[in-house]
This record gives structure tokens, sequence and C-alpha cells, in this order.
């Protein structure tokens, strides 16, 4: 792949169904949607099915991310089968991770996970990833977050979301120059 404009080239961003769920869980979408304005925001066909057992369950994150935009994208070729197909052998990440990174690299996009083993299967076929240190440090150096309030969504995170988030300091930096889009690309690991 040609390093082209990423003004071009990452118009899709897909979600991993932990990302979706995290923010669901705190209301806080709309986040993820101005982050990325002017991007087709999508969730994996396999995401939404896992959403939907959620939903079977009382949590409506599925609505909640297409009220919000966020739209299913389904593989569309056989080729995409087959990477899909690959990725999942081992056992390691589940169907829509391995959708999402399929996805990531036939569309040129990038996928948003949390997920260290699905981040390694994105740099071994050269998918493009964000991590959740990367959205919370764009929210800030976007200007979308102040630093404050990035630290208290943090907080709101690891405590509706039992979840532990690693190298706060590091998301909290100040990075003036950092943009998600740009620093994105094939085989990227984070912004470190």
């Amino acid at each position: 792949m040609t390093h082209q404009s990423y003004e071009a080239l990452l118009l899709v961003v897909l979600f991993d169904c932990d990302i979706v769920s995290m923010f669901a869980k705190i209301d806080k979408i709309d986040l993820l949607v101005n982050l990325f304005v002017g991007r087709t925001l999508c969730i994996p066909s396999a995401v939404e099915l896992e959403l939907r057992q959620a939903q079977a369950a009382g949590f409506d994150y599925l609505s909640m991310a297409k009220n919000k935009g966020i739209i299913p994208k389904g593989l569309e070729t056989e080729e995409q089968a087959k990477l899909k197909r690959a990725l999942l052998r081992d056992g390691t990440i589940h169907n829509g991770e391995a959708e999402g990174i399929v996805l990531a690299k036939f569309t040129a996009g990038f996928f948003v996970t949390n997920d260290g083993i699905a981040q390694q299967k994105c740099r071994e076929v050269g998918a493009s990833y964000l991590t959740l240190q990367d959205i919370l440090r764009a929210l800030h150096t976007r200007g979308i977050l102040r630093k404050k309030e990035v630290e208290k969504l943090i907080e709101e995170i690891e405590t509706k979301d039992n979840t532990r988030i690693f190298r706060k300091d590091e998301i909290l930096r100040s990075h003036t120059n950092f943009d998600p889009e740009k620093e994105c690309t094939p085989r990227k690991t984070n912004f470190s």
C-alpha cells in the first residue's frame, strides 16, 4: 500500500465490540463520532451479532451505537472470508475482531481495538489500527476534551467497564502534533 493522502485513505473506522460497549456503558459514543467527523463509522457484522447477544441480555449497546450513526459492515469477497478464516484458525481472537481486521485491511481504514492479540494480528496482516490509549489521547489533543475531562473519562471507563487503563501518564502527556489518522499506518502498533 502506498501512503497517499490520509484524507482519502482512512475513510472507514471499524470498532471492536469492547470499544463500542465501553463507550456505550458511560453514554459517550458521541465522543467517538466527534473524533472521527467525516468518516464512515462501522462495526463488523460479527460485532453486531455480539452486540445483539448483549441486547438480549438487557444491554442495548447496539441501538446506542446505531443511533449515533455507527453502521454494520460485512465481508464482501471470498478473499476477505479466506483471510478471516486464517485469522480465526489459532483460536486467539473472536469473529468480530477477525472481521474488523479484515475490513480494515481491505477498506484502507482502521480497526479500533483494545485487545492486544487483535493488535498483533493487525500487524501480521498489515491492517491499520488504533488502541484505546490512542483514542483517549486524541480526544485531548484534538481539543474535544480538556486534560481534566480525559482524566474523568478514564476514571469513568475504569469504574463502569471494570477495566484498567494502562499508560495514563502517556495518554495525558501533551502531544500537540498527535493526529491518530496521520500516525496510523499499516503495521503501526501504537503512538509511543
